[in-house]
């Protein structure tokens, strides 16, 4: 899936690849690149990128976070013209 970079604001946006929600992330968090679709419904911060299954599926099923809890990865797939892609991973 393609991912929209907007240089003004530093800001990602694309679709999650497990559930096709929307997502926004910001350029200085793109640390590992590894992350989870979820933010708290009562803070609206980030799940963290390495939440085990257990621990996203939980957050899920009690309606603790917006989004699905799924990893995904964004890659670089053409570095010279800054192309990035979003993909399914496994829970890292």
């Amino acid at each position: 899936m393609n991912v929209v970079y907007d240089p003004d604001t530093k800001v990602f946006t694309y679709s999650c690849p497990h559930c096709e929600g929307i997502i926004i992330t910001e350029y200085n968090q793109l640390n590992c690149k590894i992350f989870r679709h979820g933010v708290f419904i009562d803070t609206l911060k980030q799940i963290g990128c390495h939440a085990n299954k257990i621990e996203c599926d939980k957050l899920r099923k009690n309606n603790l976070i917006y989004g699905c809890g799924q990893p995904y990865e964004i890659k670089v797939s053409h570095k010279k013209h800054k192309v990035y892609n979003v993909y399914k991973c496994e829970y890292k």
